[in-house]
């Protein structure tokens, strides 16, 4: 049923959830339905959905996040993030220590101003670990 607030950011939020999770034919069911992720009961009328997400902090410029990856859409597994919050939750996140401190492989390149995918190289390819990881590429050097 069409709802009148069905050409909002929100509503299609709510209609691509239930459509990753229960159309094999969506070009990404396969991370989602095709995995077990299901959307709670609750959640398969839009009102709920919406009700959850205004007292749960929405705005058009926040993605719906899953803070358990594996997890399904419910509201106890659910929160409303900026992309790069999101991006450092994904099943394939790199997480790195150094000196005891561990975060994701994009927050170390963002405070040290090196490009990711020199960590990445550095960290996969080279086996680097720790300080060694972070420190300014020298000419000819990865």
């Amino acid at each position: 049923m069409k709802h009148g607030m069905s050409e909002t950011r929100l509503y299609k939020t709510w209609e691509n959830m239930k459509i990753r999770c229960n159309n094999p034919n969506a070009h990404n069911y396969h991370n989602y339905g095709g995995r077990g992720i299901k959307v709670c009961p609750e959640w398969f009328e839009f009102i709920p959905f919406m009700k959850w997400a205004m007292a749960n902090g929405y705005a058009d410029n926040l993605t719906l996040d899953r803070m358990d990856v594996n997890g399904d859409y419910e509201p106890s597994n659910c929160r409303w993030t900026t992309v790069k919050e999101q991006q450092n939750n994904m099943r394939n996140t790199v997480y790195i220590t150094i000196n005891e401190i561990t975060d994701t492989l994009s927050n170390w390149s963002e405070k040290s101003g090196l490009d990711r995918k020199t960590i990445y190289g550095r960290y996969k390819y080279l086996g680097w670990t720790g300080e060694k990881l972070l420190k300014p590429s020298q000419k000819g050097e990865r």
